[in-house]
């Protein structure tokens, strides 16, 4: 047993000196890399805002399992209405 801990902790201590190496040049390369650019909160579209203010109406005033029947039902509803009739 002693054998085996001993090559594990050999094995071990190169990988911690590879990735030491490596981390560095991955830090270089996050260095060097522009920051993203975030989009800017916006409204919704004024045909979207009846919906959202149902959606927030709804989060205020029901339970959490409400909430969740009521977003289902109309995920379905949505469903439905999408599907074309043969």
């Amino acid at each position: 047993m002693p054998n085996r801990h001993a090559a594990f902790g050999e094995k071990l201590g190169i990988l911690c000196k590879k990735r030491g190496s490596l981390e560095a040049e991955l830090q270089a390369g996050l260095d060097k890399r522009p920051e993203p650019k975030r989009p800017e909160p916006r409204c919704p579209p004024a045909p979207d805002a009846p919906k959202l203010q149902r959606s927030v109406r709804d989060v205020i005033d029901k339970t959490p399992e409400d909430f969740m029947a009521s977003v289902e039902s109309r995920a379905a509803e949505a469903g439905k209405a999408k599907t074309p009739k043969p």
